[in-house]
């Protein structure tokens, strides 16, 4: 049973596993432990399982925190003691905007998003993506994430409606958006068909829904196995192949019309880092003596290398046969009969 957390901070000791159902088909069988890992990437304590279902193959975690427990795995990551870092490199960062644009352009692949239409972001953290698009395309803009310290820093609560809760608990009016926008969040959530079901209630008839994960799929998930960047266990908590990703979004009753695999390089390089401290070990910068910080940056000039030479090239190549980490489905609410 889900034991209420109390109001404060939560610990390892708080958190509640439960054995997870297969969230897209509901299934109960599912296979032997695929991937045993760690969270690599915050540190966070725990350790955890990826099973595939026997059902439909979906691979998911199982036993998983229980949504009341879950906010463990998310305090100071996302904001918290991070917030400056992650606001700086949304709002601010050359990268992040290239990306934006990336994310647009993918979009209008299948048509323009044209000014006064309105565009939903949902999982939208500091707001980095839609307030690029208000400004380049004239959208009406609006955004909704789970998390209070992102909407409390938010870009432009003038020009964007901001919400802070659950997209599944805000009631937006049905048919009130042109489009809907999901990057990096529906591997997140508990229940993803249903957010899908949502997407379409709230979508106008033709709307437009993109949805960008990572992809069970990627060539470097084979070489880096648990340490592999896209991972970040336990926060996501299914893991789609293209296969698995078309039927989610079409089991919510929307209409695939475009999917690819995605080009953000630094997925080798970040992979790479996290299996050299899996062995030299994590050490906090306060105890860092001067060896330790000579390795680092030697480590590091030695990285910056591999992103150039290895990363850059080699998603690019990945991306164009549908094997690199990420993916997007772009989807069509049906048109009224």
């Amino acid at each position: 049973m889900d034991v209420e957390p109390s109001p404060g901070k939560l610990a390892f000791k708080d958190v509640v596993f439960e054995p997870s159902p297969c969230p897209l088909c509901g299934a109960e069988s599912p296979s032997a432990p695929i991937l045993e890992g760690r969270d690599h990437v915050w540190r966070k304590e725990g350790r955890f399982t990826l099973v595939r279902c026997q059902g439909c193959g979906l691979v998911h975690q199982s036993p998983r925190p229980t949504p009341a427990t879950m906010r463990y795995y998310y305090e100071d990551c996302y904001s918290g003691k991070s917030q400056d870092e992650m606001r700086r490199f949304q709002l601010e960062s050359p990268l992040s905007r290239l990306i934006s644009l990336y994310r647009l352009v993918t979009i209008e692949k299948v048509r323009k998003i044209k000014a006064g239409e309105a565009l939903l972001d949902v999982g939208a953290s500091y707001g980095g993506f839609v307030e690029y698009a208000r400004v380049r395309r004239g959208i009406e803009a609006h955004a909704i994430d789970l998390d209070p310290g992102s909407i409390e820093r938010f870009v432009n609560t003038v020009d964007i409606e901001a919400r802070c809760g659950d997209l599944l608990e805000v009631g937006y009016p049905s048919d009130r958006f042109d489009v809907v926008t999901l990057f990096e969040t529906l591997e997140h959530v508990y229940e993803p068909v249903r957010t899908l079901e949502e997407i379409r209630r709230i979508l106008k008839p033709g709307g437009l829904v993109s949805v960008e994960v990572p992809s069970w799929d990627g060539a470097m998930r084979w070489v880096f196995g648990s340490s592999w960047f896209p991972l970040l266990l336990p926060t996501h908590l299914q893991h789609f192949d293209r296969q698995r990703l078309r039927q989610c979004v079409e089991r919510a009753g929307l209409e695939v019309v475009h999917h690819q695999a995605m080009f953000y390089p630094a997925e080798i390089t970040v992979s790479l880092w996290i299996s050299i401290v899996r062995v030299i070990g994590h050490v906090d910068d306060a105890n860092k003596g001067a060896g330790r910080k000579l390795l680092e940056l030697v480590l590091g000039l030695w990285l910056a290398m591999i992103f150039v030479l290895v990363d850059v090239p080699l998603i690019f190549a990945l991306r164009l046969f549908g094997r690199s980490g990420h993916q997007t489905v772009v989807a069509r609410k049906p048109e009224a009969r």
